[in-house]
């Protein structure tokens, strides 16, 4: 594509053009390009030797830039030319020779001593010098080379129709300017302009609406079981004199407490120890004692037991983040693990264990929302024995379970989504017979334990993301309604809150004060 520029157009003589040059450097410092209208113009004229006045000036000098379209007139100090394409200028008197400041970036020709051809070569600026034939500079003319933004502009539109993006070249980068409904379609944009120039991207858009969400996480689990148990044990003890105890097994059932103050009687060789531990968990099943001395004992344990459990767990974490960033919520602890080291020493390291959630939002048009969501619910259950060979003792270990979901999805404001769900159905049967004798039909069941177990859980993870604005600054807490009881009503009237105080109406600006001001209702 080829413009053309016209330099003086209009019949005009070579003094009137050297008198407005001369104005021109007098009254700016240096020479712009001088031109006129299509229309003859009265050109100031320089003084001559005579000293003669010169008479008024005539309006700034102007260009006309001739085409496909008619430029308006304008005062020339900056052309500007997309990089391969070509501009004409028509000069309207003849000039002798003309310097250009960098070659590289735009080529200008003389095609006539009245007409230049200016070709745009790479990205950058330069400027052109002209001279007459008298040697005095005639114009001077800044060259800006840039890119071609009208197709990178259409495809904007196209892409965003109802956004205003104003794109611009400045050197070898491209600046985006303007207002975008969301950040998906400023993300759009910028990965369009990526495509155009590569990385050489200046994002200056301002992403309109509401871009804070809140997200409302339930996390509901009904966890159900039950257990049944009946078993017969026959045993035969004997214990000498000042010899030994004999241990029974109460319940091998029993879950693991933490017992307090621990004191083992030991006999041997009819001398009492007593040894005193300090708290621990117990390890194994839960044990009695039962010693006679020097005297048989026979003992018959009968194992019978029904149990049924339910477990509820409901929690509804909030949590708030910025469009495009992650946010993240524990409501739970941290518990230390037994880790092993060099040298057979044993470590600690953390485990965070509760309900969390970490979600990433992205605020789409039409007020629909992209998100990447990972809830986690993780539960402490109990400890478990670990033997250590460098230590040569046992280690309890913590036992956790887990419940986690990793899910993207996209929902509109106030929608509900269950992301992650369970449904766990567990059924432990097991029997121990004594051999031969637990097979006998009916009296087989004395020497037969039974054990049944079954576990149900049912797990249901819903998201639900919200648009929120920040607080009015008015607004209350849980806590402004409490007050401290004072000692009397804490004692003597047995009252955990104070009496609220009654709070104080402004008064009437309507009423008239009284002789010691307004009264108050």
């Amino acid at each position: 594509m080829m413009r053309t520029t016209t330099l003086y157009s209009g019949k005009v003589s070579l003094r009137g053009v050297v008198g407005a040059i001369a104005l021109a450097m007098a009254g700016a410092g240096m020479v712009h390009s001088v031109f006129a209208t299509e229309a003859p113009i009265v050109v100031a004229a320089a003084k001559t030797k005579a000293s003669r006045p010169a008479p008024k000036t005539a309006a700034p000098p102007a260009v006309q830039k001739t085409g496909a379209e008619e430029a308006p007139l304008a005062t020339v100090t900056e052309l500007d030319v997309t990089i391969g394409k070509s501009h004409l200028i028509n000069l309207v008197a003849p000039i002798a020779r003309l310097s250009v400041g960098d070659p590289k970036v735009a080529d200008v020709l003389v095609l006539s001593p009245k007409q230049l051809y200016v070709l745009g070569k790479t990205l950058g600026s330069t400027n052109v010098m002209l001279w007459d034939k008298q040697g005095r500079t005639a114009a001077l003319i800044d060259v800006n080379v840039s890119r071609e933004m009208g197709a990178f502009s259409s495809e904007v539109k196209k892409l965003v129709k109802q956004a205003d993006v104003r794109v611009r070249s400045m050197g070898e980068s491209l600046v985006l300017e303007g207002h975008v409904p969301d950040a998906m379609t400023a993300s759009k944009v910028s990965d369009l302009a990526d495509a155009f120039v590569g990385k050489k991207v200046v994002n200056m858009l301002t992403v309109d609406g509401v871009q804070q969400v809140m997200l409302e996480v339930k996390v509901a689990e009904i966890n159900r079981t039950a257990l049944e148990k009946l078993g017969v044990r026959f045993g035969l003890d004997h214990a000498g004199i000042g010899d030994s105890i004999s241990w029974s097994i109460i319940s091998k059932f029993l879950v693991n407490p933490l017992v307090r103050d621990v004191t083992t009687t030991t006999v041997v060789g009819g001398t009492t120890q007593t040894v005193s531990l300090p708290n621990q968990y117990l390890v194994g099943p839960a044990m009695a004692t039962a010693t006679k001395p020097g005297v048989t004992t026979k003992f018959v344990d009968i194992d019978a037991e029904k149990g049924d459990g339910l477990v509820k767990i409901l929690a509804e974490p909030n949590i708030v983040a910025i469009s495009g960033q992650e946010g993240s919520f524990l409501a739970g602890g941290e518990i230390m693990i037994p880790v092993p080291q060099a040298n057979g020493t044993i470590g600690l390291e953390s485990k965070q264990f509760g309900v969390g959630v970490r979600f990433t939002p992205i605020v789409l048009e039409g007020g629909r929302i992209h998100m990447r969501v990972l809830p986690e619910v993780t539960d402490l259950v109990g400890f478990t024995n670990v033997a250590t060979s460098g230590l040569g003792a046992a280690v309890l270990v913590p036992t956790l379970t887990t419940r986690r979901a990793s899910t993207t999805v996209e929902l509109r404001e106030g929608q509900s989504l269950a992301i992650g769900g369970l449904l766990q159905d567990d059924v432990r049967e097991q029997i121990n017979r004594f051999p031969m004798l637990g097979e006998i039909p009916i009296l087989g069941a004395l020497f037969r334990s039974s054990e049944f177990q079954k576990k149900k859980t049912e797990l249901l993870i819903v998201v639900t993301p919200r648009l929120i604005k920040p607080l009015a600054p008015d607004y209350k807490l849980p806590t402004d309604g409490f007050k401290e009881p004072t000692r009397s009503e804490f004692l003597l009237g047995g009252q955990l809150e104070g009496k609220a105080e009654t709070e104080k109406t402004a008064p009437d600006a309507s009423a008239a004060p009284a002789a010691d001001g307004h009264q108050l209702k």
